[in-house]
């Protein structure tokens, strides 16, 4: 295999260097600074280091020129944010109809896809929403429409979105008194901004999803608490786990 002759060459993977090298040095009071991409670009350029070219976009911006003035294929993503979330590659206008198009050949995915504040603000919410749901309308059935922006969600659910999954930013009574008004299918929170157990969960007719998780002991912990699923970028990690990898969706 090609990953263990790496290995064995002392290559490390992505998940192992993140887990070994990374997160030890690097307090979470700092992510912040570092989950800002372009100021993480502009201290690697004052230090001469090579780092890919990029543009950064303001709402208005012209996104084709933009893409054509760098180069395609691009790598398109916010600015602030981590774990890959909201990262995409494009090479052509098609790139999101290919996506779809993709989840259709695996009919038992059920994808969620999120509507962030970025495009939001630039497009409006009625047109953002409008779009998204057009080009999710040959998969919408299969889909949760997810969002820090509860406005949207409900334009979403208006607009004929059959689940919908709201994106808390705080733990606390302000958020739980939305979600009771929302009622949302699935309530999203990094795990980061639980109460400490055996603190419970909210109850209500939502699914509890967890992201920001990167290891399986802390994945298992969150199920015996109420979780239904996890974000992680440490999959490989995690389908290690007996236990989790039978809660995986595998042919």
């Amino acid at each position: 295999m090609i990953g263990a002759g790496l290995r064995r060459l002392g290559v490390l993977g992505m998940n192992r260097r993140n887990f070994d090298f990374v997160q030890c040095w690097n307090p979470r009071s700092a992510y912040p600074e570092v989950d800002d991409k372009i100021r993480t670009k502009q201290v690697w350029q004052s230090l001469g280091l090579p780092t890919p070219g990029y543009v950064s976009l303001e709402r208005g911006d012209d996104v084709v020129a933009a893409a054509h003035k760098l180069g395609l294929p691009v790598i398109v993503k916010p600015a602030c944010e981590g774990s890959s979330v909201g990262v995409s590659r494009c090479f052509r206008d098609a790139d999101l109809a290919a996506a779809v198009e993709l989840l259709r050949e695996h009919p038992r995915v059920v994808p969620f896809v999120e509507l962030k504040e970025e495009s939001l603000e630039k497009v409006g919410r009625e047109i953002a929403v409008k779009t998204a749901l057009s080009v999710l309308a040959p998969i919408q059935a299969r889909c949760v429409i997810i969002s820090y922006d509860i406005l949207a969600l409900r334009c979403a659910r208006a607009m004929g979105a059959k689940r919908i999954g709201w994106v808390m930013k705080n733990w606390n009574q302000d958020a739980l008194t939305r979600a009771t008004e929302l009622v949302p299918d699935f309530l999203i929170c990094n795990y980061t901004k639980l109460p400490k157990a055996p603190a419970p969960l909210w109850h209500g007719p939502w699914k509890w999803v967890f992201y920001e998780v990167t290891q399986a002991k802390l994945a298992l912990q969150l199920a015996t608490r109420g979780a239904s699923l996890i974000e992680t970028m440490a999959i490989g990690e995690m389908l290690k786990n007996p236990q989790l990898r039978r809660g995986g969706c595998f042919d």
